[in-house]
């Protein structure tokens, strides 16, 4: 006012203030106040919030201020962020990006905004799908190349359900979207594609690669060269083998070849992904003789590429393809050379002995005559020249014997794995059992379902307000099973305890129609199906395979000396003679000749190891005094000390450690001998390691560090000599989903108390929670916050829950969501461990978490009467407390039908008739019938509890209402009776008893003019069609075409809302498709994506529909005039003009066999179909 009579004003700098004050002077028209505020607002625009003050001034009108914000957006367009976008409305965001861009599409993929997509599907609805299909030059992208990067998986399935190509090449050199996600590593695109169709055969131009060669090429990425966005999207070798698997099962051809002759099989073995081969194996069948442009075979690709190929490793690549169906037996067919001419010429002797002992023909020539004999001979391969037979019989009877002993492994890891989940099985019942709750012989006369929680359709708020009593959170499943409500009502009675299993005094209740059973699980069908992996993974940590000849000497091998024969034999003094020999060749001048003590037999067996095999240890002392190498390996990598330590051999071992074996020296796998030492329940090896100082924190491949290991092997004893060595008992290692991990989340995660216990006892860290990856990476458990004793009472390890609290733990400690211990106990149901924090001295219980609830409003959401009746006991006043919208826990309890928790509150003497503190003020009386309210008394909106009860679909309480006298025409505020609002949430129960248990006028109309069937097409939900079947069932001669204050038809309705069935229903029986509402709006020119469902109506129609009257054309809308006559489309009944309907056709279906009139809609359906 100071402004309107002074022209003077002093104005705060507040944005709040002056958007404000912006929009009054819009109102009152105050140009100069309008102007000033908005240059005090621009003092504020920043690139950070530029776009918010854009959207305002759009809002509010302020032009200046929008054109300044605009100009900070132009210039700073690139560095704004995805996020900036976020609150901006569709609409003006696609504005924006059609004047920034000439591909607004690529905008929104890019930014997440699949309204703006929305927007532009429907601008460019004739333009489809070659407007989907349109690369930015800016980064040679599609829009689905883009959906899929930013992992927008809604979006993505929008472009493909409107028809872009998931396999759009490039013109280049033909890599299409599959090839770009395969060669990214990206799991998540090529997994979309493939399930949508992409052709998994695609080959590129000029090198011919197919989606399956680059799965096969596939290797482990370097995190220096990417981008840390990029590398936690990365796939890895087992995601390229699902991809793998996800190809073949598309029917891609595991046998094509690229530009240089390889198939996926040669190109998987030349980059050693193990993981790809397997699945190549295993899913396909493969033609294992094709040949690259080199002419070799993958056999021998697996021979030639491994630089440490062991002929008796029965699982190596070379003996899987022979498993497989490989022939040894592959001919060159220029040179003739078989595999064995190969493996000679290049003087790979072990890929020879293979061959050899595989069955390959020793006998056959090659083109110049040549037998492999010739060419070992030739190379200097003795071994390979000489009679490899009975080194094969040998060799395939070890082979057999391993063989055995790894299926004896696999079963002992099955039947070890069904005992584990009997077990499991067996503890499942037990907690089912503990949280029973006491059976009632009696039951409630009423049973309701909840009241549906889901979002009503946008066009609810034009019926006057929403039928949803509840809101979505803290809204609970309501149980059929009430057994202990009867019990309760009768405690209520006799003053006694509201639980406990009392005799039923009200004769006339009716039982419960299904009451709740718990599950019987039978122990032998409830384990699950075990993976190889998880088998593989229980017999190695278990250490349930033991190689049978892991203990003995092998003699029976080629490559023995002379030395190694007479240690087997225990010949100490050939022994000593082979030491002290010094020969007599030396003299004069010669060098001396010493034997080679460090030579090794076939079985890689030395001298030194098979004195201490035999427990010859003054041998063993002379041979190294003599210069036998004490860190001899063989081709595995396997030093003597790990050989003792994996026999069991603690005094060889200790013997090697004395005289300086390498303690850290690692086998393949990364297995140190401490970690071996543990393995095999070594503890005075273990002991002497780490006298010695062995690393006590490095870990395996697995990411098992020795302790963990010792402690999953139920070796205690080794653990505490490990802690008493000062050992890291915290251990920070990876976890799941890439996040970070102490020992004593992991013991916890899996359940392991025993564990948990031995490290809390150890004083590790008990208060942290688990921390995301070194890179920032990990899932929701980086950022749970959830401490040790959070997840303990989320598992329900009471014996960890006691350790840690003798141990101080904080009790209080709050997870990301603001939750205690407390709450995570009672949400997962551990009566147990709830009965332990109880029990604490230091346990809060008016924590709320972040949804602000208490322990006992979590312990009533989950229905765990007994855990909110020791809250009371503890805390009397913890009932009585009122939410941030105004409801205690009975009014909740009450608005979620939830009886037992009803009767429970009422037991501990809740008032029963405190309102809710919002502005309806209503009691529990008026939302329970169980409270008695009358029937006919109305809110606030002039709902009835009918009303109510038809939202909430209780059809059983619908009856009781009408027997009992409810008015059934009663109509709210918007003049909607029970009946609209049963239609309009898709209830069909509830319809059923409105219409044939009641007087109720169906044919009423609100104040919007709609009569419940129009409702029923404006609202279309799942059982939209169930429920126009029983209008038509109860009302045969219900009027189909009846007009609301619009002049929309029901049909009309839901043709624009896209309820398909309904539609075809509302046609057959006998509804009009030639209407028009008062804003020439007919179903022939309504704005909708696709005119499919109109072509499918009027293919429908079956004979020649009535004609209508008007004036005007439905068509063009011309007025009628002498000059201008009327006519009508005989296949739909439409009133047109001469235009509209000048073309001419037979319609057969109608039995009209000459031309006639039709109009241009039904003329193009008649000639080309529905389709």
């Amino acid at each position: 006012m100071k402004w309107v009579y002074t022209d003077r004003a002093e104005i705060p700098n507040d944005e709040t203030f002056l958007i404000e004050l912006i929009k009054t002077a819009q109102k009152y028209r105050l140009k100069e106040l309008k102007e000033r505020c908005e240059k005090m607002l621009m003092s504020s625009v920043s690139v950070s919030n530029c776009i918010k003050f854009y959207q305002t001034a759009e809002d509010i009108g302020a032009k200046d201020l929008q054109k300044y914000c605009a100009e900070i957006i132009s210039n700073h367009w690139h560095d704004l962020k995805t996020e900036d976008f976020t609150e901006m409305s569709a609409p003006l965001l696609y504005e924006m990006f059609k004047s920034k861009s000439g591909f607004p599409l690529h905008l929104a993929v890019r930014h997440h905004r699949e309204d703006v997509v929305f927007l532009f599907l429907i601008e460019f609805d004739s333009q489809l799908p070659g407007k989907l299909n349109e690369v930015d030059p800016s980064c040679g992208q599609v829009p689905l190349h883009i959906a899929l990067t930013e992992q927008q998986e809604s979006i993505a399935r929008t472009l493909v359900g409107h028809g872009c190509d998931v396999d759009m090449p490039d013109i280049a050199d033909g890599q299409c979207l599959l090839h770009k996600a395969i060669m990214q590593g990206d799991e998540f695109s090529a997994t979309f594609l493939i399930k949508n169709g992409a052709n998994g055969n695609a080959a590129t131009h000029s090198e011919h690669v197919t989606p399956l060669h680059l799965t096969a090429s596939f290797r482990p990425w370097s995190t220096s060269s990417m981008s840390k966005q990029n590398v936690s999207k990365m796939a890895s070798s087992e995601g390229m083998a699902r991809i793998t698997d996800l190809l073949l099962e598309n029917v891609a051809n595991g046998d094509a070849q690229d530009s240089t002759g390889r198939t996926a099989l040669h190109r998987a073995i030349e980059a050693k992904n193990d993981a790809v081969l397997n699945a190549l194996l295993q899913k396909a069948k493969l033609n294992l003789e094709l040949r690259n442009n080199d002419g070799h075979v993958p056999l021998w690709l697996a021979l030639s590429h491994d630089p440490d190929f062991d002929p008796m490793d029965e699982d190596s690549l070379a003996a899987r393809l022979m498993k497989h169906g490989a022939s040894p037996d592959a001919v060159n067919n220029i040179s003739g050379d078989s595999l064995l001419h190969m493996a000679a010429a290049s003087g790979l002797e072990e890929a020879g002995l293979f061959l050899a002992s595989h069955g390959a023909q020793p006998n056959h020539a090659n083109k110049h005559g040549e037998m492999p004999l010739h060419v070992a001979s030739r190379t200097g391969l003795a071994r390979l020249t000489t009679d490899t037979e009975g080194l094969k019989v040998k060799a395939i009877e070890r082979a057999k014997a391993r063989e055995i002993a790894k299926k004896e492994a696999r079963q002992k890891a099955l039947d070890m794995f069904k005992e584990m989940q009997a077990k499991k099985a067996k503890e499942m019942e037990r907690q089912m059992a503990t949280q029973k709750l006491p059976s009632s012989k009696a039951k409630p006369t009423l049973s309701a379902p909840r009241i549906s929680t889901s979002k009503m359709n946008s066009f609810e708020e034009d019926l006057g307000h929403s039928t949803n009593l509840i809101d979505e959170e803290n809204t609970n499943p309501f149980l059929d099973d009430i057994r202990a409500a009867s019990a309760a009502a009768s405690a209520l009675s006799f003053g006694g305890n509201p639980f406990e299993d009392t005799p039923n005094t009200e004769p006339n209740s009716l039982p419960d129609p299904a009451p709740y059973i718990p599950p019987e699980v039978p122990v032998t069908e409830a384990a699950e199906t075990p993976t190889e992996d998880m088998i593989n993974k229980m017999i190695d940590e278990f250490q349930l395979y033991r190689d049978p000849y892991l203990t003995d000497v092998i003699t029976e091998c080629y490559g023995r000396t002379p030395l190694h024969i007479a240690v087997t034999d225990k010949r100490k003094d050939v022994v000593n003679c082979f030491i002290d020999f010094r020969g007599s060749l030396g003299r004069g001048g010669r060098l001396p000749i010493v034997p080679d003590f460090n030579l090794s037999d076939s079985e890689e067996q030395t001298s030194l190891e098979l004195a201490l095999c035999t427990g010859q240890i003054s041998i063993a002392q002379r041979l190294l005094e003599a210069g036998a190498s004490i860190e001899q390996q063989t081709t595995n990598g396997l030093t003597l000390l790990h050989k003792a330590v994996r026999r069991g051999d603690s005094e060889s071992s200790l013997f090697l450690l004395d005289h300086g074996a390498d303690i850290n020296n690692m086998t393949k796998d990364n297995k140190t001998p401490l970690q071996l030492a543990i393995q095999c329940h070594l503890q005075p090896v273990v002991n002497a390691l780490c006298q010695k100082g062995a690393d006590l924190n490095t870990c395996d491949e697995k990411n098992n560090c020795p302790l963990w290991v010792a402690l999953k092997g139920g070796q205690q004893d080794i653990a505490s000599t490990l802690v008493r060595y000062c050992c890291d008992t915290d251990a920070w290692n990876r976890g799941p989903n890439g996040c970070t991990q102490s020992l004593l989340h992991r013991a916890i995660q899996e359940g392991d108390e025993p564990s948990a216990c031995f490290l809390i006892r150890s004083r590790c860290d008990i208060h942290s929670p688990r921390r995301p990856g070194p890179d920032g990476e990990g899932g929701v458990e980086a950022w749970d916050g959830m401490s040790p004793l959070h997840l303990a009472c989320e598992a329900g390890l009471d014996n960890v829950v006691q350790s840690l609290f003798e141990h101080k733990v904080n009790v209080n400690s709050k997870d990301s969501e603001s939750r205690t211990p407390i709450h995570i106990a009672i949400t997962c149901k551990h009566p147990m461990v709830i009965r332990l924090l109880l029990s604490h001295p230091e346990l809060n219980m008016n924590v709320k978490d972040r949804s602000g609830q208490t322990p006992f409003a979590v312990a009533l959401r989950t229905r765990d009467h007994e855990a909110a009746g020791a809250i009371l006991s503890r805390e009397p006043g913890a009932a009585e407390q009122f939410d941030s919208k105004g409801r205690n826990f009975l009014h909740s309890a009450v608005h979620n039908v939830d009886v037992e928790t009803v009767l429970f509150l009422i037991g501990v003497s809740a008032d029963v008739n405190s309102r809710i503190q919002d502005s309806f003020h209503r009691t529990p009386l008026h939302l329970a019938l169980l409270a008695g309210s009358r029937f006919n008394e109305v809110d606030k909106h002039h709902q009835t509890v009918l009303h109510l009860a038809a939202a909430n679909n209780s059809a059983s309480i619908l009856s009781i209402l009408l027997e009992n006298g409810a008015e059934p025409d009663a109509a709210d505020d918007k003049g909607n009776n029970a009946l609209h609002i049963a239609v309009q949430c898709g209830h069909v129960e509830a319809v059923r008893v409105l219409l044939t248990e009641s007087s109720i006028n169906a044919e009423a109309y609100n104040a919007r003019g709609q009569n419940p069937l129009h409702i029923l097409a404006q609202y279309a939900k799942e059982h939209a069609v169930a429920i126009f079947n029983l209008f038509r069932q109860s009302m045969p001669d219900y009027p189909l075409n009846a007009l609301d204050a619009e002049e929309n038809t029901a049909l009309f309705l839901a043709y624009t809302n896209g309820a398909a069935r309904l539609c075809r229903e509302l046609l057959r029986a006998g509804a009009s498709l030639n209407t028009i509402n008062k804003h020439g709006v007919s179903i022939f020119n309504a704005q909708v994506p696709t005119k499919k469902l109109l072509y499918n109506l009027l293919d429908l129609l079956n004979g020649e529909p009535q004609w209508i009257d008007g004036p005007v054309c439905h068509d063009c809308g011309i007025k009628f005039s002498v000059t201008t006559r009327k006519h009508h489309c005989r296949h739909c009944g439409r009133l047109l003009c001469a235009k509209c309907s000048s073309k001419q056709i037979p319609i057969i279906k109608y039995d009209l066999s000459k031309p006639v009139r039709v109009c241009n809609v039904c003329f193009e359906m008649l000639t080309s179909g529905p389709s």
